[in-house]
């Protein structure tokens, strides 16, 4: 499909060739797996006809598919790596040009489209980070997880209009942020920690629900137990788990509160999980890694399972 720009450019220009390059590489498939064929490719379409009149958006689209290059093309890792980010500035720069960011009938899908590419792209940078151990790793998935609230927050607030405008997307929007409770008893270990641990009863809660959503992705892993289950429902918990949690999870996070810390260290078990797809790789076992680390040798009990899981069969560097 032929796209168009609407006259703005970048002050730094991709180079045309390679900006037609990634356009006709683009398929939200690449960072939404989950919908069916059918929906992908009305999708798709649709996100690419409403980046044909919303500049921000186009950038962001070519940013996420530099970003797929660059992981999976190592022999070209140095031409594309600095894309996604030159791109994604790009885009937020003319995005926040909107004049008092104004939702209107006019703009809301593009800027719903954008919100939403964008969120994966930041989860799968903050998942790349490798620099500064926890630190490096926390600080950007904080990003992440605060972009996600603000993200649900303005799809709500257009639920009406999106649904006429992007039905199957909104549909497959909302199943990732409806999950039934964890029924096995594989993260009991960590459930079973937190009632003892120094938390006060709100911390304890907020970490107990950030456990059982986890239970409830492992169980969607392929194979697994749940209702539905398959790589598809596994990604969904990955990405959408930043906005499941209760914010005062996120804020002990914030505040590096070592049981918290723990609780990230099982969320690896999912990213794990999902290693043989492009966006994670080995980011669970560096996860769980630097999670260890941080906390030392005290909590290895709260570490036990997820280290079973992770270390007994590592990332082996395939897509």
């Amino acid at each position: 499909m032929a796209c168009t720009y609407d006259g703005s450019e970048p002050s730094h220009p991709v180079d045309i060739n390679l900006r037609k390059e990634l356009l006709s590489k683009f398929s939200l498939g690449l960072i939404s797996p989950g919908l069916d064929a059918k929906s992908f490719e009305l999708e798709t379409t649709n996100a690419l006809t409403a980046a044909a009149k919303a500049t921000y958006l186009m950038h962001e689209i070519l940013a996420v598919v530099a970003c797929h290059l660059a992981h999976t093309r190592p022999e070209m890792k140095q031409y594309y790596s600095h894309k996604p980010i030159q791109l994604q500035n790009e885009g937020l720069s003319l995005c926040n040009q909107i004049p008092n960011w104004k939702i209107t009938k006019n703009n809301r899908k593009p800027i719903a489209m954008f919100s939403f590419i964008l969120g994966r792209h930041l989860c799968i940078d903050a998942l790349a980070t490798r620099c500064n151990g926890l630190d490096g790793l926390l600080n950007n998935w904080l990003v992440y997880a605060g972009t996600k609230q603000c993200r649900v927050s303005l799809v709500n607030e257009n639920r009406t209009g999106l649904l006429r405008s992007m039905a199957p997307f909104m549909t497959w929007w909302d199943s990732g942020l409806k999950w039934p409770k964890g029924e096995g008893r594989e993260f009991g270990g960590v459930l079973d920690l937190i009632p003892s641990s120094a938390l006060d009863d709100s911390a304890k809660e907020a970490c107990r629900k950030a456990v059982n959503y986890v239970q409830a992705g492992y169980e969607s892993r392929p194979g697994g137990t749940g209702g539905e289950s398959g790589p598809q429902r596994l990604m969904q918990m990955v990405f959408e788990w930043a906005a499941l949690v209760p914010e005062g999870f996120v804020e002990m996070l914030k505040r590096r509160r070592p049981e918290a810390i723990a609780v990230l260290g099982w969320y690896a078990v999912l990213l794990h999980l999902a290693k043989d797809l492009w966006q994670i790789g080995d980011a669970g076992e560096h996860m769980l890694r630097v999670v260890g680390e941080h906390l030392g040798d005290g909590w290895s009990d709260w570490l036990a399972w997820p280290r079973g899981v992770v270390f007994a069969n590592p990332w082996d560097g395939a897509d």
